[in-house]
């Protein structure tokens, strides 16, 4: 029988690699999804619709602003940001 420090070694090497194969590939984005900022940080979409931007801080809106690789619509009352 495998001593218990030895499987506990092996869960935590088995749980580093999975981390590490899912950080380098990715969250998988669906063809359109919608969510808050915070769910779509790191990932990159086409096509990024931005609503409520009123109600964002700096740090917010400018992730929500990098999140598009082809196309950024601003849905606001005002054509001013900021």
């Amino acid at each position: 029988m495998i001593p218990l420090h030895q499987r506990f070694e092996r869960i935590a090497q088995t749980a580093r690699r999975v981390w590490e194969e899912s950080r380098l590939l990715g969250r998988p984005l669906p063809k359109r999804a919608v969510g808050s900022i915070l769910l779509f940080k790191g990932l990159e979409a086409e096509v990024a619709v931005i609503l409520n931007i009123e109600g964002m801080n700096s740090s917010h809106l400018y992730v929500a602003m990098t999140r598009e690789s082809i196309k950024l619509v601003v849905c606001s009352a005002s054509p001013i940001l900021g």
